[in-house]
C-alpha cells in the first residue's frame, strides 16, 4: 500500500500542469510598462480580469508575470495564454506547437478581411528620403527597431536586406547569431531591444553594444531590454527616430497614425517611407511601399496544456466580453476612428479595434507568410563556420570532444532492463493522468465515471 501511495505521489509530482476549466493564466511580460499615466502590463491585465470572470464560461482568469512570455513560459507550464507577434507565432509553433485562439483586428470597419494582417514599413526623415534613395542607402545609418527578431522591427527588414544581398551575411563569430552579426557590420548603430543576451551574441559584448547604441532607457535594468526599453515596440522605434537617436525606423503601417504626436514638435508629414524597390513615398501610400504583409498579433495557447474544450470557451468569453463597454474602453476597442488609448501596447496592441476568434492551426492562420519565416529562419540559423575561432581554441574543442567520446565509450550506460522499467512507469503515469482528466470531465457534467456502491 505504501509503495502504491509513493508511486502515485511521484506521478502527481512530475505530471505537467494541465489547464482545466477553472484556471487560465494570462502571461504578462515582466518589466513591460506603458501608457499615460504609466502602468505595468500586469496592472493592465489585472484590470480586465473582473470582466473576463464575469462571463459564465467555466473559466477562472488570472494574470502572472514572467520574462519569457514570448518564448518558453507556456511551454514550461508557467502560464497558459499570451498575445504574440507573427515572428513569435512562427518561433513558438516550431518550439512547442502553439495554437492561435484569437487574432487582433486592425480595421476600424468590422468585417474587413484585411483587418487581421498588417504591413511592415521602413520610415525615414522626409528630407533624407528621395526618389534616388535605395536600400543600399541604409548602410552606415542608425536604425531603430521594435525588438530583436520581432516581425516589423527586425525580421522583415533585416531578412529582406540579407536576401537581396544588400546586407552581406557575416559569420565571423560562431557564438553570435548571423543576423545580429550582419546588422552590426551594416549599420552605424541600432536600437534592437532584446539582442544583448548571451543566447544571441555569446560573449561578444561589442556586437551587443553596437546594436544597443541608439537605445535610451536610463535604467540599467531595462536598457535595451525587449518590452521594457523606452524605445521598444512600434511607438518606441518611431520615438527613437523622432528624437534623432536613429535615422530609420522599422515599424508597421499604422504606427504613424497611432503615435501621440502632441509635444513632439513633429508630425507624420516630416517622414516618408522607403520602398523595397527603392525610392520614397508619403506615409499614407504604405500599400505601394510595404516590405511585407504578415498576420496580425494573435493570442495563443499550448495545446499540450490547454485542451480543445477550453480553447472554445476562451473564444466564447472574448466574443461576449467585447459587448461590455467598460472592457472595450480599457483597450480602445470601442474608439471608432478615435485616438489610441492603449499607447503602451499592453496585453494587446493599441492599434487593435477588436479581437476575432480563430479556430485553425498555426500554418493555416499564417498562410503563405509561414513560408517566408521559414526562409528567413534558414538565414538566421545558417550553420556556424570555424571563422573567427583561433587555432588554439579549435584544438581545445577537438580535444574535449575526443575526451568526451572516450568517456562515453567507457560508460556502459543504462541497462536494457532499466530502460524497460522507465517505459512501463511512464506509460502507467500517462494512463493515470488520462483517467483523472476523464473523471474530472464526467464530474463537471454531473455524470461520475464510477458510481458509488452504497
Amino acid at each position: 500500500m505504501k509503495v502504491a501511495l509513493t508511486f502515485a505521489m511521484l506521478c502527481a509530482a512530475f505530471a505537467p500542469h494541465v489547464v482545466t476549466a477553472a484556471d487560465v493564466r494570462w502571461c504578462c511580460v515582466a518589466g513591460m510598462k506603458g501608457g499615460d499615466p504609466e502602468v505595468s502590463e500586469l496592472d493592465k491585465c489585472n484590470s480586465m480580469i473582473p470582466h473576463l470572470n464575469a462571463e459564465d464560461n467555466d473559466i477562472t482568469w488570472s494574470c502572472v508575470e514572467h520574462a519569457d512570455c514570448h518564448t518558453t513560459a507556456l511551454q514550461d507550464g508557467h502560464a497558459d495564454i499570451v498575445s504574440l507577434d507573427s515572428g513569435d507565432l512562427f518561433s513558438t509553433s516550431r518550439l512547442w506547437d502553439s495554437v492561435p485562439v484569437l487574432a487582433e483586428d486592425y480595421s476600424a470597419v468590422e468585417g474587413d478581411e484585411g483587418g487581421t494582417s498588417y504591413h511592415t514599413v521602413v520610415a525615414m526623415n522626409a528630407d533624407e528620403c528621395t526618389d534616388k534613395t535605395t536600400l543600399a542607402s541604409l548602410k552606415g545609418k542608425k536604425a531603430c527597431g521594435t525588438g530583436y527578431r520581432k516581425t516589423a522591427g527586425w525580421r522583415m527588414p533585416i531578412g529582406t536586406l540579407l536576401k537581396k544581398k544588400i546586407m552581406p551575411l557575416v559569420d565571423n563569430d560562431c557564438l553570435v547569431n548571423n543576423d545580429a552579426e550582419s546588422a552590426a557590420a551594416f549599420f552605424e548603430g541600432m536600437c534592437a531591444p532584446g539582442v544583448a543576451l548571451e543566447e544571441n551574441i555569446g560573449s561578444n559584448t561589442a556586437i551587443g553594444d553596437k546594436l544597443c547604441s541608439s537605445c535610451k532607457d536610463p535604467n540599467a535594468e531595462t536598457f535595451c531590454v525587449k518590452g521594457s526599453e523606452e524605445y521598444s515596440g512600434y511607438e518606441g522605434a518611431l520615438k527613437c527616430m523622432i528624437e534623432d537617436s536613429g535615422d530609420v525606423a522599422f515599424i508597421k503601417h499604422t504606427t504613424m497614425d497611432d503615435y501621440p504626436w502632441t509635444g513632439s514638435g513633429k508630425t507624420a508629414a516630416n517622414y516618408k517611407l522607403l520602398c523595397p524597390q527603392g525610392g520614397c513615398v508619403p506615409v499614407t501610400d504604405y500599400l505601394a511601399c510595404k516590405w511585407a504583409t504578415v498576420p496580425s498579433h494573435a493570442v495563443v495557447v499550448n495545446p499540450a496544456m490547454t485542451g480543445r474544450g477550453v480553447q472554445v470557451n476562451i473564444r466564447k468569453t472574448f466574443a461576449a466580453v467585447q459587448l461590455n463597454a467598460d472592457f472595450n474602453s480599457l483597450f480602445g476597442f470601442d474608439r471608432g476612428g478615435g485616438p489610441n488609448v492603449n499607447t503602451g501596447d499592453l496585453v494587446f496592441k493599441g492599434s487593435a479595434y477588436r479581437l476575432k476568434g480563430i479556430d485553425d492551426d498555426m500554418t493555416g492562420f499564417m498562410g503563405s507568410s509561414y513560408g517566408q519565416y521559414e526562409s528567413l529562419a534558414a538565414i538566421e540559423d545558417n550553420d556556424c563556420s570555424t571563422k573567427g575561432v583561433n587555432k588554439d581554441e579549435l584544438t581545445d574543442l577537438v580535444e574535449k570532444a575526443a575526451e568526451k567520446a572516450s568517456d562515453d565509450d567507457d560508460d556502459d550506460g543504462i541497462p536494457s532492463w532499466g530502460i524497460a522499467v522507465i517505459v512501463v512507469i511512464s506509460l502507467i503515469c500517462a494512463g493515470m493522468l488520462a483517467l483523472i482528466l476523464a473523471m474530472m470531465q464526467y464530474e463537471k457534467k454531473g455524470k461520475p465515471l464510477f458510481q458509488p456502491l452504497i
